[in-house]
């Protein structure tokens, strides 16, 4: 997936696989973040996510977390 937003990529997730959709708080901005867990507990699930490949800290380029170029992380430490 070379563009996109994190809410397609963890609701395309969970229709194919089934696991979890899990939302929080963005790092860059006060809009929410979707990330994808594959089924079989939270304990020691991998969470995949879509993340901007730039991310924006500007508050008014909010219309930018709507649709970006990014990459799918596995990990979920801050850039």
């Amino acid at each position: 997936m070379d563009r996109g937003n994190c809410f397609v990529y963890a609701l395309r997730q969970w229709w194919r696989h089934g696991g979890y959709i899990i939302v929080r708080r963005s790092r860059y901005l006060w809009v929410p973040h979707v990330l994808w867990a594959p089924p079989g507990g939270l304990d020691a699930a991998t969470v995949q996510h879509f993340v901007p490949t730039e991310p924006s800290r500007v508050p008014w380029r909010i219309w930018r977390a709507l649709w970006f170029r990014g990459v799918i992380r596995t990990d979920d430490r801050a850039a």
